[in-house]
C-alpha cells in the first residue's frame, strides 16, 4: 500500500536459462486452477504501449484476485473495474515464473492481491486514509512501485488454487504483517520460507512491514518515466466513497 519502500537487498541466483524453464513450466502445469479475473483487452492493448503485460497471459497458472477490484482491502471500498486486468513489467512477469515453477515443486502457487495500481488509485488511497502517511504513503512524496508495475502483491494457494493460511490477510498493518514471521504456526513458517526462497531466487525484494508485497529488485531506485497513469491506459476507475 505504501508509496515507497526501504528493503533489503538480495542475491539474485537465476540464471537466464532459468527463466525459460521456468516460463515454460508455469504456463504448460497441468494443475487446475479457478476462474482468473479477465482484464479489458483494450486496456491490455493500450497498456503494452506503456511496456506492461498481462501477468494472466504471460503466466496462466497463477491464480489473481485483485483486492482492489472487492471491498475486502483496508479502505473496504471497491477501487478497480470489474475488468481491470493484473499488469506487471515483462521482466517482472518472467520473474514470477520462476517463482511460481518453483512453488508448484511443491504443490504450492502464487495468488496476486495487486500488481500495477494505478497512480489515480494511490492518491484515493491517500484520501480515504485521512492523508494518514502510517497507513498510505503520500504520493507527494513519491509513488508507490506499484504504479509503475514493478511490485505484487501476493499469497500462496494449494495445487488446486484453494488459499492457505499465511500470517494475516491482505492489508492488515502491524507487527503480525511484518516480513519476517514470529508466529507460532509451524506451517505458516514453512510457507513463509518457501516463499522468500523463491522470490529471492528471482531477485524479488521484500518489504520487511508487509509480507505480501514484493519488488523488483532491477528497478530500484525508480524512475518517474516508469509512472503510468490509468487513464493513458484507458482505465475507468470508480469514484471515492466514506474515508477509511
Amino acid at each position: 500500500m505504501y508509496a515507497s519502500r526501504n528493503t533489503l537487498p538480495l542475491p539474485f541466483l537465476a540464471a537466464a536459462t532459468a527463466l525459460a524453464v521456468a516460463a515454460v513450466l508455469a504456463c504448460c502445469t497441468g494443475i487446475d486452477r479457478p476462474p482468473r479475473q479477465t482484464g479489458s483487452p483494450s486496456v491490455i492493448a493500450l497498456a503494452q504501449n506503456y511496456g506492461l503485460v498481462d501477468l494472466g497471459q504471460e503466466v496462466p497458472s497463477i491464480v489473481i484476485e485483485l483486492r482492489y477490484g472487492t471491498p475486502r482491502n483496508a479502505s473496504n471500498t471497491v477501487l478497480y473495474p470489474a475488468d481491470m486486468p493484473c499488469l506487471v513489467r515483462p521482466g517482472v512477469a518472467r520473474k514470477l515464473a520462476i517463482v511460481q515453477a518453483y512453488l508448484e515443486q511443491h504443490g504450492l502457487g502464487l495468488k496476486i492481491w495487486d500488481a500495477y495500481r494505478p497512480p489515480e488509485t494511490q492518491e484515493q488511497l491517500w484520501e480515504l486514509s485521512g492523508k494518514k502517511s502510517n497507513y498510505v504513503g503520500n504520493p507527494a512524496k513519491g509513488w508507490s512501485a506499484h504504479c509503475c508495475g514493478v511490485a505484487v502483491d501476493v499469497t500462496l494457494v494449494d495445487s488446486v488454487g484453494n488459499e492457505l493460511a499465511m500470517p494475516t490477510d491482505f492489508d492488515v498493518l502491524g507487527l503480525r504483517a511484518h516480513a519476517i514471521y514470529t508466529g507460532s504456526n509451524v506451517d505458516v513458517r514453512e510457507r513463509m520460507r518457501l516463499l522468500h526462497k523463491a522470490m529471492e531466487a528471482a531477485k524479488m525484494q521484500f518489504y520487511h512491514r508487509e509480507w505480501w508485497h514484493f519488488s523488483d529488485a532491477d528497478y530500484s531506485p525508480l524512475g518517474k518515466e516508469l509512472v503510468v497513469f490509468g487513464h493513458r491506459i484507458g482505465l475507468r476507475l470508480p469514484g471515492s466513497t466514506p474515508a477509511m
